[in-house]
């Protein structure tokens, strides 16, 4: 299996995704992905998601605080 990492602006761009389109359960949605990924042997994609994750983190943590950060 081919793996492509992504650049940030990427991961920035898919967790705004979800956390649009699966509002306050993006983050159950995206460790249900990194569980299936993982037992599926998938590492790669798994750790993929858990940056997803970590950004989704983020850009909440930015949406209570009205803060940014340098991303």
């Amino acid at each position: 299996m081919m793996t492509i990492e992504l650049a940030d602006w990427q991961i920035s761009i898919i967790a705004q995704h979800y956390m649009r389109n699966h509002g306050k359960h993006a983050t159950a949605y995206i460790d249900e992905r990194i569980c299936n990924l993982t037992w599926a042997g998938n590492r790669a994609g798994a750790e993929t998601w858990e940056r997803i994750a970590t950004r989704v983190e983020e850009l909440s943590s930015q949406d209570r605080t009205g803060q940014q950060t340098s991303h």
